[in-house]
């Protein structure tokens, strides 16, 4: 967890472990994305003011004491921020993501392939990330829910990706997530086509119904297969096209 190893790396103190870093980060998150949704837009603050409310609380529910915390937080939370969380060092790329994107780019550039986009609860920060990424100049826009100050699975959020893209239609639209509840519902309400990257076993998924059609990927490489992109060298895994209670294999 990076906030443990960053905190150890200027205190040398000992800490709780990881996983009790990590539970409570998702704690602390929760709540602070209830409170003021979208990194602070309700609440007309910062991304970096909110963000800093979360690593402080954080600290502070493993324990870690005040009188250690305060004096060392400007440079801790400078370096979360600016440096692990907008870089290489807090996020890395799905194994599939650069051969996806390149065969994506290859249809693109024939002129009969699609625009691409990215539409992500995330902050400011994200253009700069996928830079850093190496994968930001793949996309023709990237929307953020900071910049909108709504979230998916809000409706207008997709709108405003099909307004910057030039697509009136919006069943010619495709949204590929691996969240149900912000990435197929918020598609599907929209009027979006869904692609629902999930991991074999198919178990546990969520029901089918008129309101949510959407197509179930064995992994993001397999998001080819539904544009007939498909690499004949990838390890095979199956994919599920679902539709009301009709399963058919690809």
């Amino acid at each position: 967890m990076h906030y443990r190893q960053v905190l150890m790396k200027h205190t040398g103190i000992r800490l709780p472990r990881p996983d009790i870093f990590t539970d409570a980060f998702k704690e602390v998150y929760d709540a602070k994305c209830q409170a003021s949704p979208c990194f602070g837009c309700s609440d007309s603050i910062s991304a970096q003011d909110w963000w800093a409310s979360v690593v402080r609380d954080t600290y502070t529910k493993v324990g870690v004491p005040s009188d250690i915390i305060d004096p060392l937080f400007p440079l801790l939370f400078d370096e979360l921020y600016h440096e692990v969380f907008t870089g290489t060092d807090g996020w890395e790329l799905n194994a599939d993501t650069m051969m996806v994107l390149d065969k994506l780019k290859e249809w693109q550039e024939t002129g009969d392939g699609p625009r691409l986009g990215v539409i992500s609860n995330f902050d400011e920060r994200l253009p700069k990330l996928l830079e850093a990424l190496g994968i930001a100049d793949y996309f023709d826009i990237i929307i953020t829910s900071k910049e909108c100050g709504m979230e998916k699975p809000c409706r207008q959020i997709f709108d405003i990706a099909l307004t910057r893209l030039g697509i009136y239609e919006r069943d010619a639209a495709v949204h590929v997530g691996n969240d149900y509840d912000t990435d197929v519902k918020g598609a599907t309400a929209a009027g979006w086509n869904a692609l629902y990257v999930k991991e074999p076993a198919y178990t546990n998924l969520p029901a089918q119904t008129t309101d949510t059609p959407f197509t179930v990927v064995g992994d993001l490489g397999k998001v080819l297969d539904v544009f007939g992109l498909e690499d004949p060298e990838q390890v095979i895994i199956t994919t599920i096209h679902r539709t009301g209670n009709e399963h058919a294999r690809w």
